[in-house]
């Protein structure tokens, strides 16, 4: 992702808090291509409320999801 998100960028902190990393040809039923954002401090209240706009309103499936203490966009 160096290519497409300047580095300052991707190792400050997020805007809800906690560490963004990149996941790419993840396991056997997991995303191939993703970004999550570990240890994100902000409660998962606002976290809803986006994936009500871009998904499914379930932290649990879709392409946002919670799994452990990470929030991930699912990309493909």
């Amino acid at each position: 992702m160096e290519n497409y998100i300047k580095t300052s960028n991707w190792t400050s902190m997020s805007p809800i808090g906690g560490n963004y990393d990149w996941i790419y040809n993840g396991a056997s039923g997991t995303p191939i291509a993703a970004i999550a954002i570990s240890g994100y401090t902000t409660g998962d209240e606002p976290l809803l409320k986006l994936d009500e706009i871009m998904d499914d309103g379930s932290l649990g499936s879709g392409i946002i999801q919670k799994t452990g203490g990470s929030i991930i966009y699912i990309i493909e």
